[in-house]
Formats: C-alpha cells, structure tokens, sequence
C-alpha cells in the first residue's frame, strides 16, 4: 500500500470515526454534558487519538479475513479439484497430454526454439530445413547430394580417400599434358623466384658447363653484353676495347676521341691532333703531325710555342738565375741585376743588346760593325 493511499484511508476513517461519536453522543443521555462542547473539540480530540492506531496493520488483517472467508465458504463445482489439494511447486504435466496448439519460445535441456515462422519440418521419409544448418560437426553414413557449390573453408586431409580420388582422377584425365603442365609450372615457379628474390647458390651450370664458381663468373664464358660493372680491381682485355666512345684500345695504338689513332698515341680535341710516337730509332716524337701551333706551358701561360716551319718561340726567357728578353730601344724599367734585353732591331754601330746593373741601370754590350 502506498503512502498516498494510506494517508487517504487514515482521514477518510478519521472524518467517519468522529462522526459516528458525535452521532452517538447525540442520542445518549450524555447530551447534555455534549451540548457543552463543541463537536469541532470532539472531532479533534478523536483524530488525535487516532494518531495512535496502526490503521495500515488494521486493513490489512480485515482484507485477509475477509478473503479467507471468502474461500473457505467457496464451494467447488462436481469432479474438480479443490485448492487446498494443489501443490504449486509440484504440478507436472506430461507432454502426452498436451495436443495442438503453437507453443511460442519452447525451450528444454536440449532445445530452444527462437524462430518467428516454421523453420524446421519432420516427416517420415525427409527432415527439411527451410533455412542454413550450422553444425559443430556432421557424419554422413551414406550419400551426400550438394545441388549447388560445394564451398570447403578448412583443408582436406591429403590421406583421406576423397582427396586421393580427387588426384588420381585429374592425373588420370590428363595425362601426358598433366606432365607438361606440371613441368611448366615448375619451371615457372623458377623463373619467378629467380626474377623476384634470385638463387643463392655456389655453382650454377648451364648445358653441363659452369656460368658461376662461388661467387665468380665460369672461365668458359667467353661473350657477355654486359652494360654496367661494379669497380673493377683488375681488368684484362685481349683485342680491341671502346669506352665510353672516348677511349679506343686497340691493334697496339690508342686513341682519344677516335677510334682510329694513326700513331701509338692520338689524342683528338675537335680539329686539333697531339701523337705520342716513334720518330726513328731511339728517337720519340710527342707534337703534332698536323698544320698545328704546339704550344706548351704551365699555370694556363704560354712558355713555348711549336710553330709549323719547326721553329720554337720564347717570349720569356730564363737560364739560371738570369732572364732574357728583346726589345728595339735601350730599357728604361727597373730589372733584376743581369737582365739580358737583346736588340731586336740592330743596325751598323748599334749596340747587340742591354745588360741589367740593378734598378734602372743598363750597359750596351757588343757593336755592330
């Protein structure tokens, strides 16, 4: 019972308690002493002593009492069983006795059934299953007939007889192309591990001749096209060897630039040609055997130069300690002592040429006469 109810009931029996005692007072012979007090004093004084009953306590014992006599007074049709003989907590009723109807989440020790339609139907000669079976595990005891694919997740024991069937079968349907095509993709599998990882192997033979000895090339294999090699510590070429269009070995000559070196060095920068050859026994020849100015020099400067008509040019002269030059007039420049400056332009009675004093000092040297 809930607090409002109870709190209802308590005034509602408040409210006709007092008024069946002031009923009562009314019609007794203690009028008088009643007609001194007002009934607002009467009704009080009962409520407040009504604050002292247990009426919660009060209604439930009349409900009980007047439910059991309800019962007790109960009397049962002819043939059924009164409730005193029924034992809740021991009604069994045998499935023999129930007949028809749809029981709705049948559930026992071994079975629960939680399907919304008919999913599985019994019959003396088939079971049909309107749905997919899931199953730990399944024997077949004799044929088993798939009409659709038959789509196996695990492995098949390769000692069981339906994979031995299944093998000796397609070898058997085969047959001499089985060979070939097993041989192919042996070959294949090859291949694509050479392509993708290589062979890591000590020797490997071609033809019965070996193509690699531990980790160097065979000394029969005598061709290769080659076009790229790691550094080389040593390289030894028999017969002609181009590098890189740029060096020609070859017929005991080389040649730079040229695959066609006419001395036993020739080297070529556009039109320009410099050899390196045997000019006659015991004698080398290192110049040019063109119409070409040979220059030679250091630090980009011009020391000598190799003209045609076999003459050498020295602008800049010096032997020893002294250096030697020309000019057409008597210098006027401070020079290191020694400084020889021929006349390079003599006449009768001129001097050959200028010696050096120190600073600005110059002294004639020889006469033309």
């Amino acid at each position: 019972m809930t607090d409002d109810i109870q709190k209802i009931l308590e005034e509602k029996l408040e409210d006709i308690v007092a008024q069946k005692v002031v009923e009562h007072f009314r019609e007794d012979s203690f009028k008088v002493i009643i007609g001194q007090l007002t009934e607002s004093v009467v009704t009080k004084t009962i409520k407040q002593r009504l604050l002292h009953v247990d009426l919660n306590q009060m209604v439930l014992q009349a409900t009980e009492t007047e439910i059991k006599g309800k019962i007790q007074d109960l009397k049962f049709p002819e043939g059924s069983i009164p409730f005193s003989a029924i034992k809740n907590n021991e009604i069994a009723i045998s499935n023999s006795q129930i007949t028809g109807g749809v029981q709705k989440r049948f559930k026992s020790k071994g079975i629960e059934d939680y399907a919304t339609d008919c999913k599985l139907t019994v019959m003396d000669d088939n079971v049909v299953i309107e749905n997919t079976l899931v199953a730990l595990n399944a024997t077949i005891k004799e044929n088993l007939e798939v009409d659709g694919d038959l789509v196996v997740r695990g492995t098949v024991p390769s000692n069981s007889a339906f994979f031995k069937d299944i093998v000796e079968g397609v070898v058997e349907r085969l047959g001499d192309s089985f060979e070939k095509v097993f041989r192919q993709s042996i070959v294949d599998g090859v291949l694509h591990t050479v392509k993708s990882q290589g062979l890591d192997v000590n020797t490997f033979t071609v033809g019965g001749k070996s193509v690699i000895e531990n980790n160097s090339i065979a000394n029969n294999i005598t061709g290769s096209n080659l076009q790229k090699v790691g550094y080389l510590k040593n390289l030894q070429v028999k017969g002609e060897a181009l590098i890189h269009d740029s060096l020609y070995v070859g017929n005991g000559r080389i040649g730079i630039n040229t695959v066609e070196p006419s001395n036993a060095l020739s080297v070529w920068d556009e039109e320009t040609e410099v050899v390196i050859k045997k000019k006659q026994k015991h004698t080398a020849f290192i110049g040019s055997v063109r119409d070409t100015i040979v220059t030679l020099g250091a630090n980009n400067q011009e020391s000598v130069k190799l003209l045609q008509d076999g003459y050498a040019q020295i602008d800049k002269l010096r032997i020893g300690s002294s250096r030697f030059s020309s000019a057409p007039t008597r210098p006027n420049t401070d020079a290191e002592k020694g400084h020889v400056v021929f006349n390079s332009h003599p006449n009768l009675g001129r001097p050959v040429g200028w010696i050096c004093l120190g600073g600005n000092r110059w002294s004639e040297f020889g006469k033309c006469e």
